[in-house]
């Protein structure tokens, strides 16, 4: 037999009164349901700690700490893609400062070069200027013709003497060693060639080392034939005194200073040997390889 529907009040009232009863009120309190059908069984205080842990999208943080980290999030994230991109392609300041740091090495380098032909141009115009120039000299009156004819037993050719006196000085600033002399006589009616030709058996050979403004004195003695004296005089030959010195300056550079004199039987000054004009006859140069007898020697 069904209750009816008043019964049916009364027992639902007390099915609510003994769950009301039975359940605690700070239960009923806390409690909320769930949205979900999935979630409704769920405990309400694991709700709360889950929408703490996941935010729900277009929630902002109202923490000013984390308002001010996401704004540095979002201003570094810029800076970040611009690096990111630089990475790939080179800026124009790179390119730039190495363009600058190639110049600047050039124009190093090239102050470098001019400053070392600077200074070799001032080396070598200094050794110009301070080496040794060792030079040949007569004294007066030059050429010395004696009156007095004599001949021998062996050569019956009347011969008169003549005979020059020579001063090898150093005119230099710094010392020089000489190494070899020559003198000779020569003779002609010919002018004389465009080269000097010295008789290579007629070389003294000698080292005398001459410091500034130092000497020494050589005299050589020719026979000569009076009948060729008496040409020489009357002026259809020509008589010449013809030499160099060979020397070694500091620098270990080897030189020869040429000497030429043409004799005038009437000059009335205390010269009777004025200057060859000819070229190539009075000079100081440097020696040609194997020019000179002291190539053997180790110099500098």
């Amino acid at each position: 037999m069904f209750p009816c529907h008043a019964q049916r009040r009364v027992l639902l009232a007390i099915v609510i009164g003994s769950g009301v009863w039975i359940t605690p009120p700070a239960a009923l309190a806390s409690y909320q349901p769930a949205p979900g059908g999935a979630e409704r069984n769920q405990p309400a205080q694991q709700q709360p700690a889950r929408q703490k842990d996941k935010p729900a999208p277009g929630d902002r943080p109202t923490d000013p700490t984390a308002i001010t980290q996401l704004r540095e999030l979002q201003q570094a994230r810029p800076r970040q893609d611009a690096a990111k991109s630089s990475g790939n392609s080179p800026e124009w300041w790179t390119v730039g400062l190495s363009l600058a740091t190639f110049a600047a090495t050039f124009v190093v380098a090239l102050a470098a070069w001019l400053t070392y032909c600077v200074y070799r141009e001032i080396l070598a115009t200094n050794r110009q200027i301070e080496r040794a120039y060792i030079k040949m000299s007569h004294f007066p009156p030059g050429l010395n013709v004696e009156s007095m004819i004599g001949w021998s037993n062996t050569d019956p050719v009347p011969k008169q003497n003549a005979s020059v006196r020579i001063a090898v000085r150093n005119h230099g600033n710094t010392p020089g060693e000489v190494t070899c002399w020559l003198l000779k006589l020569v003779i002609t009616d010919e002018p004389l060639p465009d080269v000097p030709s010295y008789a290579e058996s007629e070389v003294h050979p000698g080292r005398v080392f001459l410091v500034k403004g130092s000497s020494f004195k050589v005299t050589q003695h020719w026979p000569i034939a009076a009948e060729t004296i008496q040409a020489v005089r009357a002026g259809t030959h020509r008589m010449y005194v013809l030499g160099y010195v060979d020397y070694v300056d500091r620098f270990g550079c080897r030189h020869r200073a040429g000497y030429a004199r043409v004799y005038d039987p009437r000059a009335i000054a205390n010269n009777n040997l004025p200057f060859v004009t000819e070229s190539g006859y009075n000079y100081d140069r440097a020696r040609k390889q194997g020019e000179g007898g002291d190539w053997s020697d180790k110099r500098a």
